[in-house]
């Protein structure tokens, strides 16, 4: 009984020895399958880096124009731009007609002063005021002192005023210019007043003539524009004095403040001489 415990206790060593070795022979086959991949994926792995360097090679040779474009194309559109797109497609409407997407034509562009430029006012009476003032109705008073003033300066004027006639013959004396040589006096009637040429008034006014004059004098009398009247002298007095009044006017201190303070203007045909 004694020899035969050794002979058991031995078996189970063996055993355990046995186990051991059956539970790490499945880690070798698993580490030696790991390997045996790992070697397989090397000449995959190297052929996709090989693929990949000649992708890299063909980007690199492209010019710098196709590298624009794809980099311009290939870049999205930022949010804003994204939202203004998204913004004019709600604010188009399908049913607007093509009138109302007509834009309108820009006016030219055209320059025009700030303030109005003021044009110099000459103060010199022009044509048209000079006719105007011919038609002024001029007082009793200054009928008389252009009268006197026309007699002074003319013979003829002072001729007229001495004859004794009717008023129509007066009006012929009056619109004629006088010329005298010897005892032949011509008269040039203007033809505005050609009516009151007449043989009975040209008679009536020889007679008051020889009359005034105290000798036998021949008149003749033709229509034209040569010579002053008597009526022209008297216009042409009164010319230079509305002239003269208006230039007093407009150069008068208290016209000149009264124009600047109340922005007025000065009304040169209610201008009168006095």
């Amino acid at each position: 009984m004694m020899a035969a415990q050794p002979v058991v206790e031995s078996a189970v060593p063996v055993t355990q020895r046995e186990a051991s070795h059956s539970i790490n022979a499945p880690e070798a086959s698993v580490v030696t399958n790991t390997d045996t991949q790992s070697q397989a994926s090397m000449p995959a792995l190297a052929g996709l880096r090989h693929q990949l360097r000649s992708k890299r090679q063909e980007v690199q040779n492209k010019g710098a124009d196709g590298k624009k474009s794809d980099a311009t194309s290939a870049t999205p559109a930022s949010a804003l731009e994204r939202i203004a797109q998204r913004a004019q497609q709600v604010q188009v409407s399908p049913e607007r007609n093509d009138e109302d997407e007509l834009e309108p034509e820009e006016e030219i562009y055209q320059w025009r002063p700030m303030q109005p430029i003021e044009v110099a006012v000459k103060s010199e009476v022009t044509p048209t005021q000079l006719k105007k003032a011919l038609e002024h109705e001029k007082t009793p008073e200054m009928g008389a002192k252009l009268i006197e003033e026309a007699v002074a300066q003319d013979a003829w004027s002072a001729l007229v005023q001495r004859l004794e006639t009717a008023k129509m013959v007066e009006q012929l004396a009056l619109n004629s210019a006088f010329v005298r040589q010897g005892d032949q006096i011509s008269l040039t009637l203007r033809p505005s007043h050609a009516h009151l040429h007449n043989e009975k008034a040209q008679q009536e006014l020889e007679q008051a003539l020889n009359h005034v004059l105290g000798e036998a004098c021949s008149l003749n009398i033709t229509v034209g524009q040569e010579g002053e009247t008597p009526l022209e002298l008297r216009e042409r007095l009164y010319q230079q004095k509305l002239t003269s009044a208006l230039h007093s006017l407009q150069t008068d201190p208290n016209v000149q403040f009264i124009e600047r303070r109340f922005n007025a203007q000065l009304d040169s045909d209610s201008v009168r001489p006095i």
